[in-house]
């Protein structure tokens, strides 16, 4: 039994992140409907980035349009992005 390509699995699983991120950005948008907790929207922007980045990703191993370091380096700034968007709720001030 042969494995599907590197790239195929790298694709695979750049999907599945995107779809589990929107699912959780649409669960992060419907509690910050319920609640009105403006902390909720640094966690729905942050997965939104999530998405951005599969995107970008997938798209890049398949079509090659940059090369492999850009990929990397460009992976890595959606990864600070994401995780201070995810720090920025630990500092705001809880709302009352």
């Amino acid at each position: 039994m042969a494995l599907p390509s590197p790239t195929t699995l790298a694709v695979l699983a750049s999907a599945i992140v995107a779809v589990l991120s929107a699912v959780m950005a649409y669960l992060g948008y419907r509690s910050y409907q319920r609640t009105r907790n403006s902390k909720l929207v640094f966690i729905v922007v942050a997965f939104l980035v999530f998405i951005l980045k599969s995107a970008f990703v997938a798209y890049n191993v398949t079509a090659h349009v940059v090369p492999h370091d850009t990929i990397e380096f460009v992976s890595a700034v959606f990864d600070l992005a994401i995780v201070f968007l995810l720090f920025i709720p630990f500092f705001l001030k809880a709302p009352r």
